[in-house]
């Protein structure tokens, strides 16, 4: 009987203790499979949030030219963000706080989120940690760019890096003019000593993405600038900036280099005589400038002392050179233009010879267009420094007065199989243009050339027998009076 219910009470005990294990291991399993779930459900949300973010960023900078962050003091300058397979590798080492108001989102996931200057790539501040791994962010798929330098940024650091409380602000976000107590105070110096020495006195006028809020600067008003001397330093405008009114820097500024890539530029935005002493002037690749007209000219007529333009972008407005850069010696067309517009470059480098490159780093004496430009507008070069022509391979028109009056510096043309019509007056009066080629076949046009127009080649140095397609049209007082005709 002992024997029994000895043995009895050691199953029992086994039992019972049997039994705790698996409660226990019951409640293991569930607290796991809880703990992940709310992971899991976690990450759900992250993954949500980010897409959201993600697309309505993107919408917020098309329309605002902007990041939607809470102010540019907010940022992380490395990643920080769960592992580093989680990271675009395009990233650049800056990431701001998104401001999720300006988005209209609503999260998910308790965190805050980040977002990348370049890659507009979205992160959560917390990671979670789901199997050894912390993910700020799902795993994705990234193209590999190249390096930084070979994109092109959204917004350059220069533009988020330039404090904003230099300027004052209307209620729209549009810069003013200086702040003057602010630029005035001793105290301010040595941190912003890059930027200006006084309210007066300015080394650079670096126009910010944001002001300290964390709001996109949209504008400068008239005048902004008028009593600010930058004595040689530089201009520099990003794409954010997208409306420029009328005189900004009247005629104080003489700076020695432009950089605009503002989306819209009113004529007369950089007309006065503060603009005389610049060098250099880069139209960036979002910039858009206006149509300026022969009488008044454009927007960077007055740069008489001009000598290096960069066009980064596909096209600039008409006389947007015209008139007084006569100093012009480098153009760098480095975008792909279709055209060269009406009186563009007229009376460049009229002091000068001009070259024109397609490399951003060519020093050469070289006059290489871009392959893009099918048509050279009315008046582009009209009087400008140009010495030969080799025609991009898909021109197919030249227009009116487009390389006429250079007196004796225009030498040479050579025709390309595309083109089409010459316009009247084109080469007019160009003394010292004695060669004309095409297919390395002297006094000869390309078979397809429909039209010539009247004195198209009158006053030059043309002279023998020049070979004209049958097909062609020849106008009045086309040639020099020492010019035969030859049809095939």
């Amino acid at each position: 009987m002992k024997k029994l219910l000895s043995r009895e009470k050691g199953v029992t005990i086994i039992t019972v203790t049997t039994m705790v294990i698996v409660i226990l291991v019951i409640i293991a399993v569930f607290g796991f499979y809880a703990r992940n779930s709310v992971k899991m459900e976690s990450f759900q949300g992250m993954k949500a949030d980010i897409k959201e973010i993600e697309a309505k960023a993107l919408l917020y900078y098309v329309d605002y030219k902007a990041l939607p962050i809470t102010n540019v003091n907010d940022v992380k300058d490395h990643f920080s963000f769960g592992d580093e397979e989680f990271r675009n590798p395009n990233d650049s080492d800056k990431y701001f706080k998104v401001d999720l108001n300006k988005l209209g989102v609503t999260k998910a996931y308790d965190t805050d989120y980040y977002i990348n200057d370049t890659t507009l790539t979205v992160y959560a501040n917390n990671p979670i940690l789901i199997n050894s791994k912390n993910y700020g962010r799902f795993k994705e798929q990234f193209d590999v760019f190249g390096t930084k330098q070979e994109t092109d940024p959204m917004v350059p650091d220069w533009a988020i890096e330039a404090p904003s409380e230099m300027y004052t602000y209307d209620a729209d976000n549009w810069i003013t003019g200086v702040d003057v107590d602010f630029c005035n105070n001793p105290e301010n110096r040595a941190k912003y000593s890059y930027y200006f020495n006084d309210a007066i006195n300015w080394r650079n006028v670096i126009i910010p993405a944001y002001r300290a809020n964390g709001e996109p600067v949209i504008g400068i008003r008239s005048s902004a600038f008028a009593n600010v001397n930058i004595n040689g330093g530089s201009i520099k405008i990003p794409a954010t900036t997208k409306i420029m009114e009328a005189s900004l820097f009247n005629g104080a500024s003489n700076p020695h280099d432009i950089y605009c890539d503002g989306i819209i530029v009113d004529v007369n935005s950089f007309k006065g005589l503060g603009f005389n002493n610049v060098e250099e002037i880069t139209i960036g690749p979002n910039c858009q400038i206006p149509d300026g007209d022969v009488v008044n000219g454009g927007v960077f007529s007055n740069a008489q002392n001009l000598k290096k333009v960069t066009i980064e972008g596909s096209s600039i407005g008409k006389y947007t050179f015209s008139g007084k850069c006569i100093n012009v010696q480098n153009i760098y067309l480095l975008g792909s233009p279709t055209k060269i517009p009406e009186g563009a470059f007229k009376d460049c480098g009229k002091n000068a010879t001009i070259n024109i490159h397609i490399d951003a780093n060519s020093n050469a004496d070289e006059r290489i267009f871009p392959s893009s430009i099918t048509v050279f507008e009315k008046d582009c070069f009209n009087g400008s420094g140009i010495t030969n022509l080799v025609l991009p391979s898909n021109t197919t028109e030249i227009g009116e007065g487009a390389f006429s009056n250079m007196g004796n510096r225009f030498q040479s043309l050579t025709v390309n199989s595309e083109l089409q019509t010459i316009g009247k007056n084109a080469f007019y009066g160009n003394f010292n243009f004695r060669t004309l080629v095409y297919e390395r076949r002297n006094n000869r046009f390309n078979p397809n050339l429909k039209t010539i127009g009247d004195s198209a080649f009158s006053q030059c140095g043309l002279s023998g027998t020049i070979y004209v397609p049958t097909q062609t049209t020849i106008g009045n007082n086309v040639w020099p009076n020492n010019v035969s005709i030859q049809r095939f």
